[in-house]
């Protein structure tokens, strides 16, 4: 079966899409994106998506050539002509064709929307947790979502296979991963980094979901006090909630996944259940 994406105002095979050479986002890497899931064929906090996507942009000198309403449209058509089902969704916006080396016209974006069938994380994962590996870096524009991800990319190549993903710190404070937000639990308090990190949609999502059972604080995480931190985890789109039971060749905890985070699990599964 075909695999159909969008392009710039055209839903086509993704075997027949193509863009310029002379595209800003490949010349120099200047680009946004936004990924997106669904549950029960309906796309999962849309709106949020949708405001961080249009926050990127702004940030960035980028317009989005379609407004909330018509980019979803076009998801739920893109949805439907690729057989429904759950899916991951992915919206690209660039600057277009460069215009003498670093300029580009921000009238004329190459914009397109793809999606593919979820491949799940391993449950072992979930049962087990993962260990993440420290590393001094802080994201150019943290709280926008560019396609710049050289630093990852480069750095989990020669990366221990133990490890899941980079844990980034700066300045003594704990920011995030490559991917996603990170959580500690410690004195019954749910505790997340609050500032130089990427705000996720299932980071606010969780925030939210748990203000009725825990206290939860968005303050900055200094690196001694992860030795304190009785439970760990990471938020993302496309891992919901994965626990987090060493970093480097430190446990948290007792370096098994905590009655806490099992618990977040099993709240945050039955939520998105009813969505």
């Amino acid at each position: 079966m075909n695999e159909y994406c969008f392009l710039n105002g055209e839903i086509i095979p993704i075997k027949d899409a193509k863009v310029s050479i002379l595209d800003i986002g490949i010349l120099r890497g200047y680009g946004i994106f936004e990924v997106l899931r669904t549950y029960n064929e309906k796309p999962f906090l849309y709106d949020q998506h949708f405001d961080r996507f249009t926050n990127s942009a702004t940030s960035m000198g980028l317009k989005i050539p379609f407004s909330k309403e018509e980019t979803l449209s076009i998801i739920k058509e893109l949805l439907f002509k690729n057989g429904g089902g759950n899916r991951e969704i992915r919206m690209v916006l660039t600057g277009g064709e460069a215009i003498g080396g670093i300029g580009f016209d921000s009238d004329k974006p190459n914009f397109f929307i793809i999606n593919k069938e979820i491949v799940p994380l391993d449950k072992k994962l979930y049962q087990e947790g993962v260990r993440l590996m420290s590393i001094d870096h802080q994201r150019d524009l943290p709280k926008s979502k560019t396609t710049n991800y050289i630093f990852p990319i480069s750095n989990k190549i020669s990366m221990d296979n133990k490890f899941f993903d980079l844990l980034y710190f700066s300045n003594g404070k704990v920011l995030e991963s490559s991917t996603s937000n990170f959580f500690i639990y410690k004195d019954n308090k749910i505790i997340t980094a609050k500032d130089g990190v990427l705000f996720g949609t299932t980071r606010n999502f969780v925030i939210d979901l748990l203000k009725n059972d825990y206290e939860v604080e968005e303050r900055d995480i200094s690196i001694d006090e992860l030795k304190f931190a009785e439970e760990a985890f990471l938020t993302a789109t496309n891992k919901d909630i994965l626990p987090v039971v060493g970093i480097d060749d430190r446990k948290i905890g007792n370096g098994m996944v905590g009655e806490n985070s099992k618990i977040i699990m099993e709240l945050y599964n039955k939520k998105v259940k009813e969505f």
